[in-house]
């Protein structure tokens, strides 16, 4: 069960270097808006407390968690970086998840992306030297897209709406070997939303027909920005 537990640790956000020709759809006030977006402290406690008062069973509540998503300079991952962490809110010591995401705009998608970067969770020393890096980013100073977990096709696109940008994997490009050992593909697919108050997202793992393979959550976390 590696995997599930590589791709259950980790974030990190990149943005890379953008290039705008006169015919681009996606202009770069819509990109900085949405990169002035992203950095800061946020829980999902109000959603939690919630569900637990409307008597949602527990397997389908959605876990009380801290995120922190902070700008680094890490040049590695290009010049828009930032690190995710999530940590259980009843014991922030316990580490959830870590990311690294970089941000860019596609030209050829004409969308805005969030390339996505996951944890090797099978190095645990890894993990424990780099968690906290939202507080100490010295801490990520050695890293490189090589010491990530080599996924492909899991990056997220984003588009304009009416309350800030909506995003998703593409259906089917983020697949890899079911952890059940039977030798058959599935595939991630994330969809996500930001905007000046509110990061949410949806999870899942399905067959290659589309079928839910694995559901981690029933509803969206939806995490209110505290700072």
């Amino acid at each position: 069960m590696k995997l599930v537990a590589q791709l259950s640790v980790a974030l990190v956000v990149y943005f890379a270097p953008v290039s705008l020709g006169s015919a681009a759809d996606v202009s770069d006030t819509d990109f900085q808006e949405f990169l002035s977006l992203w950095g800061g402290g946020y829980d999902n406690v109000a959603q939690a407390t919630a569900q637990e008062a409307e008597g949602v069973s527990a397997e389908d509540r959605n876990p009380a968690t801290l995120v922190f998503i902070r700008k680094i300079n890490l040049p590695a991952f290009g010049p828009h970086t930032y690190y995710g962490e999530w940590q259980d809110a009843n014991d922030p010591s316990r580490i959830l998840r870590q990311r690294i995401y970089g941000f860019e705009i596609d030209q050829v998608e004409q969308k805005l992306r969030l390339n996505l970067h996951i944890w090797p969770a099978a190095s645990p020393e890894f993990v424990a030297r780099t968690q906290g890096a939202h507080l100490d980013p010295s801490t990520l100073n050695d890293v490189t897209p090589a010491d990530m977990f080599d996924l492909k096709g899991c990056d997220i696109y984003f588009t304009k709406t009416d309350d800030g940008y909506r995003g998703s994997m593409k259906k089917g490009e983020c697949s890899f070997p079911a952890p059940d050992g039977s030798g058959s593909l599935i595939y991630s697919w994330t969809q996500m939303t930001v905007n000046e108050s509110q990061f949410s997202y949806l999870d899942g793992w399905y067959n290659s027909d589309g079928t839910p393979y694995r559901r981690f959550t029933k509803n969206w976390y939806v995490y209110d920005k505290k700072n």
